[in-house]
């Protein structure tokens, strides 16, 4: 039997315990497929850094909007 390759290997042990991922910019169609990507392979649980206008997010995303009083008190100070 062959040996998983090492990204097969992380990929597998990120699946056992996903974790929250902050997607910046994704109105980039590159964006939205790594955001797919993640969510069809189970890897992560993507954040979309968005309005909730954004049309065409993958079902199953958050969305942070940049827009939220309380998001910006924590990043700015």
């Amino acid at each position: 039997p062959r040996m998983p390759s090492a990204i097969e290997t992380l990929e597998r042990r990120a699946a056992a315990h996903p974790r929250r991922i902050l997607l910046a910019e994704p109105e980039d169609p590159r964006v939205l497929r790594a955001a797919a990507l993640l969510l069809e392979r189970g890897t992560a649980i993507p954040v979309l850094l968005a309005t909730p206008a954004l049309v065409g997010a993958p079902s199953g995303c958050e969305l942070l909007d940049p827009r939220e009083p309380a998001l910006r008190a924590r990043a700015v100070d």
